[in-house]
């Protein structure tokens, strides 16, 4: 009987786990489609309003929810408070704190991060220009990461089901 409960919960153990990656991975797709809402919103900004990006950070601030809106908020304040800080440089200190928050994995956070960069300061052709092609590279990997965490899930819930049974037989 202490065998059968115990193989219950080993089996019950490996799936948990392979149920609770497969939700971390929903929750990423989750922020990454968000993340492209924003820099949708920013750009809709850029192309309608022609206002500097701390401005912009502002506005869409009120238009998103949660930790977006803080992001934002906390990046406008600081320029307020240090306005010779360079934006570029401002954008990746908060993004790189708010990214680790997220979840978000490295590649993932080094282009949030580099956001501020490719904005440029140039004119606003090319900053518009720049955010469909930030808008365009983010869709693209939101795209090809889709296809892969349908993959992956399956193939993780398998092995945990799996290992779990594989162990149980090995222990018995």
């Amino acid at each position: 009987m202490c065998k059968l409960i115990g193989s219950l919960f080993l089996v019950a153990g490996t799936t948990g786990i392979s149920l609770c990656c497969c939700a971390q991975m929903r929750r990423r797709m989750i922020v990454l489609g968000r993340l492209q809402r924003l820099f949708e919103l920013i750009y809709s900004q850029v192309s309608y309003c022609k206002e500097p990006l701390p401005e912009i950070c502002k506005a869409v601030s009120r238009q998103t929810d949660g930790n977006f809106r803080h992001m934002l908020m906390e990046m406008y304040e600081t320029w307020q408070g240090h306005p010779g800080t360079p934006f570029p440089q401002i954008w990746k200190e908060c993004s790189g704190r708010y990214g680790e928050r997220w979840g978000l994995r490295r590649e993932e956070q080094a282009f949030l991060e580099s956001f501020g960069a490719r904005f440029g300061y140039a004119d606003c052709e090319f900053q518009e220009r720049s955010m469909e092609e930030v808008i365009n590279d983010l869709s693209k990997y939101i795209e090809m990461y889709g296809k892969k965490k349908n993959e992956r899930e399956r193939m993780i819930m398998s092995f945990g089901i799996m290992g779990g049974l594989l162990s149980v037989i090995i222990l018995v």
